[in-house]
């Protein structure tokens, strides 16, 4: 659910926002080895840490993962720069996810 994906996000902002009080679920360095390239994901301009998407967009490195199946398709991004989470869920199986995501980080950050 979208409330179940905004705990998983603040979890994970957690160990870059100590002053809001969350609590992580792993040490800022976990998250540094996660977060480093591993290699490049072919004709997109992404990167691939361990089980994490890696992006930049207007100036702001962002972490993320995506999926589908048939008649679903989801994309979770987080940017622990700017202590944004953004999460789209579809329930149609060629929504353009990554596409309203990048939308709506740029309308935030505009």
């Amino acid at each position: 659910t979208l409330a179940d994906m905004k705990k998983w996000g603040d979890v994970h902002l957690a160990a870059f926002q100590p002053e809001q009080g969350g609590h992580p679920i792993l040490s800022r360095d976990s998250y540094e080895t996660m977060w480093t390239p591993v290699t490049e994901v072919p004709d997109n301009g992404e990167q691939i840490g361990l089980g994490w998407f890696i992006r930049n967009q207007r100036g702001h490195r962002l972490y993320g993962h995506e999926g589908s199946d048939e008649g679903f398709r989801s994309s979770f991004w987080i940017c622990p720069q700017q202590g944004i989470q953004i999460t789209v869920l579809s329930n149609i199986t060629r929504a353009p996810v990554k596409k309203i995501n990048k939308g709506i980080f740029d309308l935030l950050t505009g």
